[in-house]
């Protein structure tokens, strides 16, 4: 016990529990590397603070659950991060599966679409107690942003959206506002999804009205209808009962000094000086349709 406060014990019992209980309520994320043939897990864990005392005990005792592995764990505080199955596939098949079944909340961030759906079936069978999911995707702006330029925002993924998060350690990533909206519960999950899910299906058929906007096969082959697909196949994966979902850009998750350089999201390809094809052909409609302002 901190012997900064020596009046703690002095508290009536209900207010100390209570306290204890706030202490090991913390919101945190974990992710998992190998080490020496070893799954390790990386994060914050103050499980510290449940072995101070028989009362602290006794809260962890009631919150958490012991794993085989790696201890006393809350489950209903931790999030785990994946990339999907093409990246973590081999790290999340041999994760022991009873630790797997009481995993409640994860954070996917997909290299493509295609291999978030097969992740999402990996999901299905092995995360069966999943109740959070927290999709990291270059989602378009719902509120503020015209049609005419989301059809033309199709930045390249391999350069942009898809680097590298969650590197050595939490620090890198601000998951404040994400806590925030999930403690304000699933009303408010369903409602901000909903939104995102409208917004796509307007720049969808935009796009579809507007094919003189894309290059032969963007349709297609883009971010966006690759979100708007997987919207569409969700429901029939998870049979329409799809854990509360909480969409986030990458840019919104890393704090400012690991975001890289401003502009980044249409940043030449490595080894290059020049821009890509595909975000000069952007920044020129961009400019073109300032000129028409």
């Amino acid at each position: 016990m901190d012997p900064s406060f020596p009046l703690f014990p002095k508290l009536p019992m209900e207010i100390r529990l209570a306290i204890w209980e706030y202490s090991l309520s913390h919101w945190t994320v974990i992710t998992f590397i190998r080490d020496r043939g070893c799954i390790k897990m990386v994060g914050y864990f103050p499980r510290n603070v449940g072995e101070t005392c028989n009362e602290s005990r006794y809260i962890m005792k009631k919150t958490h659950t012991l794993t085989k592995s790696y201890g006393w764990l809350r489950f209903d505080r931790y999030i785990f991060f994946f990339r999907d199955i093409q990246f973590d596939g081999e790290l999340m098949r041999i994760i022991d599966p009873e630790f797997c079944k009481l995993i409640q909340a994860i954070i996917f961030f997909p290299r493509t679409f295609t291999k978030f759906l097969e992740t999402m079936e990996f999901t299905k069978d092995h995360f069966i107690s999943l109740q959070r999911m927290v999709v990291v995707a270059p989602w378009p702006d719902p509120d503020n942003t015209p049609l005419e330029v989301e059809a033309q925002r199709y930045a390249c993924l391999e350069e942009s959206d898809t680097r590298a998060m969650f590197k050595s350690s939490p620090s890198e990533i601000d998951f404040s506002t994400l806590f925030t909206d999930i403690q304000r519960g699933r009303a408010y999950s369903q409602a901000s999804v909903a939104k995102y899910r409208e917004k796509l299906q307007q720049v969808y058929e935009f796009s579809q009205q507007h094919p003189e906007m894309l290059e032969e096969g963007e349709l297609i082959h883009n971010p966006y209808t690759g979100m708007w697909w997987v919207f569409q196949q969700l429901d029939a994966t998870f049979q329409f009962q799809i854990p509360d979902m909480y969409l986030r850009t990458r840019d919104e998750l890393m704090v400012p000094r690991t975001l890289g350089k401003p502009g980044a999201l249409f940043r030449p390809r490595r080894g290059s000086s020049r821009p890509t094809r595909r975000s000069a052909r952007v920044a020129a409609k961009a400019g073109v349709e300032t000129e028409r302002a």
